[in-house]
């Protein structure tokens, strides 16, 4: 009796085993799905997006003005051979003489521009063409309706449409812009580049780099429900027979971009990737006996437990971690911002002078000291009280930050005064067209909880190097230009020294 009591425990015990190695194989397919999954998300996007060199490329060899056939078939043809699954990259310029597009125009303006004919000039393709050379874009029904997005948003316009065989094309327009153009100025539209990729053969090439792994991909368009774009078959790829799986994986979904399109990419994991967990390995542990059973349950009882210290001392690790630099960033931005409307202080616009001084002093350039006091603001403290006066220094902080550009700096010195550091200035002139700028942007009123409240602006300007060369005489020189805009009537601006020609 003991002896089959030690039996039957020892049984049950290494079917136990059995079931607790079978989780874990579980577990750890899981695992390995999602990483192989993960990898070949990976690569499709990188792949996606390498596929855009064409477009990036030609359209910087179009925007330089007019391309001749062969120049046009030199530079395409490489990508063609390059990129398999290209299935056709055209040119239509505009036709008619110059075409000007304000640089973000809305959807009236935009469809007024393509009143134009866009007839397809130059044409490199694999196959079938998608739009016969002579053809006007705008009589296609796969091209047509990307033209007003591709005109409405920067960078290409993304779609897709059956290729004629089964499968489905990936659609890209680009408008291209003489490069000429001067900025916030309307553009020159030269035309449109188009091109299609096979989205089979993309996925194909993408995914063909990798070891076959038993991963099928299901790719859909997210804003299409309907039969997916593409279904690569990793079990066609694979030698038989193949197993069943001892247990389902469940499918991992991913999103990728491309362009302004998304698409739902779907791994699902087939029978040849489900590692056996129902082959030798249970007789092994059936057959081992009581005190292998035993043994190994501690073992992995133990393994368990360890793991889970180690990850709860590893997690609360990276919590102190990510608290402490979080601490410190908060820290250093106090040390630099202004607190109430987030731009530079009066210690980070002075270090971002002096270094521009500096530069100017060795490159001969330009720089405009803008100080600015708000006309009214006291007024309105006094009447709203000083969270109305917050909340109209936030909204003025906003849109003076609109009015520079990244290398330019934006500083509030305390109270209703903001200074402001033009850097690279062609002409001293450029310094009054800003002005105009920042007064236009203040003119329109702030809107306060007891309506809309009209304040205007007093801006006091000094050049470099025509005023002074130094932080604290701009300064100085701005300041004083600025108390002679108040005296001349308020809402203007004044400058120091004459007033540039």
């Amino acid at each position: 009796m003991p002896l089959l009591a030690a039996l039957a425990v020892g049984c049950l015990l290494s079917l136990l085993a059995f079931e607790l190695a079978r989780q874990l194989e579980h577990e750890r397919a899981n695992s390995e799905f999602a990483q192989v999954a993960a990898d070949q998300f990976s690569v499709l996007q990188r792949r996606l997006e390498h596929n855009f060199d064409v477009l990036l490329s030609l359209s910087g060899l179009l925007s330089h003005g007019q391309v001749e056939a062969q120049e046009y078939r030199a530079f395409v043809r490489p990508f063609m051979a390059r990129f398999p699954s290209l299935r056709q990259v055209g040119w239509a310029p505009a036709q008619d003489g110059d075409l000007h597009v304000p640089t973000a125009p809305t959807a009236s303006e935009a469809a007024a521009a393509l009143d134009r004919s866009f007839v397809l000039t130059f044409s490199e393709r694999r196959r079938a063409a998608l739009i016969a050379t002579g053809s006007d874009l705008r009589d296609s029904p796969v091209l047509a309706p990307l033209l007003l997005e591709a005109l409405m948003h920067e960078g290409p316009a993304v779609g897709h449409a059956p290729d004629g065989r089964g499968g489905h094309l990936l659609i890209w327009i680009q408008a291209v812009y003489a490069i000429a153009d001067a900025p916030n100025e309307d553009r020159t539209l030269l035309g449109f580049l188009f091109g299609g990729h096979e989205i089979g053969t993309l996925v194909e090439v993408a995914l063909a780099a990798l070891t076959p792994r038993g991963v099928d991909l299901e790719v859909r368009d997210v804003a299409a429900p309907g039969p997916p774009l593409f279904w690569h078959d990793a079990q066609a790829r694979l030698p038989l027979p193949v197993r069943r799986p001892a247990y389902a994986l469940p499918p991992i979904e991913e999103i990728v971009t491309i362009g302004n399109q998304e698409w739902r990419v779907t791994a699902t994991a087939t029978a040849a990737f489900v590692p056996g967990a129902d082959g030798r390995l249970p007789w092994v542990l059936l057959t081992g006996g009581l005190m292998f059973t035993l043994l190994l349950g501690i073992y992995v009882h133990a393994l368990s437990r360890q793991s889970e210290r180690y990850m709860r001392m590893v997690a609360q690790l990276e919590q102190e971690v990510h608290e402490r630099q979080r601490a410190e960033q908060q820290l250093a931005k106090l040390a630099h911002h202004d607190a109430l409307t987030g731009l530079a202080n009066r210690a980070l616009f002075s270090d971002r002078v002096e270094q521009a001084l500096a530069h100017a002093a060795r490159t001969g350039e330009r720089l405009a000291l803008f100080y600015l006091d708000l006309d009214g603001f006291k007024t309105l403290n006094d009447t709203l009280g000083h969270e109305q006066g917050d909340v109209a220094l936030r909204e003025v902080a906003r849109r003076l930050a609109g009015a520079g550009r990244a290398e330019d700096t934006v500083a509030r010195l305390g109270g209703d005064e903001f200074t402001i550091l033009f850097r690279e200035l062609k002409t001293p002139r450029e310094a009054a067209r800003l002005a105009d700028k920042i007064l236009a942007l203040l003119a329109e009123p702030v809107q306060l909880d007891e309506g809309p409240w009209q304040m205007g602006v007093s801006i006091g300007i000094s050049l470099y190097p025509a005023d002074a060369t130094d932080l604290a005489t701009l300064l100085s020189y701005a300041d004083r230009a600025m108390y002679a805009a108040k005296r001349a009537g308020k809402n203007r601006y004044a400058f120091y020294g004459p007033v540039p020609a």
